[in-house]
């Protein structure tokens, strides 16, 4: 999808800070929840959100090969984001 406007390099460049993002975004998060900090849960679903928001995003449209392109993730973020939001 943003590959046309803006090329591959940029694209891949943009993609892979994104994703990094979100995956720093789960990590600390993560790391919230092992020292039960009153953040982690608004931060998870945070993180989950906006990684689903990436993952389509960088979707190229196509079915083939889903599991690659990380739309695993989009049936697993929904699930972190309800158990982030009623976690206390």
């Amino acid at each position: 999808m943003l590959t046309g406007p803006f090329g591959p390099r940029v694209t891949s460049f943009v993609g892979t800070v994104l994703y990094g993002l979100a995956a720093a975004g789960l990590l600390v998060s993560g790391l919230g929840l092992m020292v039960r900090a009153d953040w982690f849960g608004p931060a998870l679903a945070a993180s989950a959100a906006f990684s689903t928001i990436v993952i389509l995003i960088f979707w190229d449209g196509e079915r083939s090969m889903l599991v690659k392109k990380g739309f695993l993730g989009l049936l697993i973020n929904p699930g972190i984001i309800g158990a982030a939001l009623l976690t206390k």
